[in-house]
Formats: structure tokens, sequence, C-alpha cells
């Protein structure tokens, strides 16, 4: 139901990511925000995509990934300071 309305399924599966992650269930966290990058294609990357990155780089500093953290924050950074490009 939620598909139709890709806006509000990335809304509601990002909410899955970070109760996830709360929880300090790091790997489903991951696993399933990793299945949802590909949606954030269908809508404008913007707020929501932004939020996804730094999401993916606690996730993966709370597992150990450092470099890989640095590399989600800095695409987010990217994100939020040139919107067009991103």
């Amino acid at each position: 139901m939620l598909k139709n309305e890709p806006s509000i399924y990335i809304l509601a599966e990002t909410a899955l990511v970070e109760n996830n992650y709360i929880k300090g269930d790091f790997q489903k966290a991951k696993s399933l925000v990793e299945k949802l990058l590909p949606d954030l294609e269908k809508i404008a990357f913007n707020e929501e995509g932004i939020s996804i990155l730094i999401l993916l780089s606690n996730i993966a500093k709370d597992m150990g990934e450092v470099l890989q953290a640095v590399e989600y924050g800095k695409a987010a950074l990217k994100a939020a300071l040139n919107p067009e490009i991103a």
C-alpha cells in the first residue's frame, strides 16, 4: 500500500531502520537501509536522503566501520551543501 506513495514509504521504512538502530540491532538496521537506498531515486534526494546517509554513517560507526562511516558522513554533507547535485 505504501509503495504507491514513495515519499511516505521511505519515511515509514526509515522509521523501521531507526527503531532497529536504537534497539542496537545494527546489522538489521544496515540491511533495511541498504534495501531502501535504491528507492531514494524515485523521489527528489532531499532531507530524507540526507537523514538516511547520516543514519548509515551512525550505523557504520557503531559497527566499527569507521572509514565507511566517514564516507557516508561526507556524502551527507555534500548533499546538504549542494542539493542540486545530490
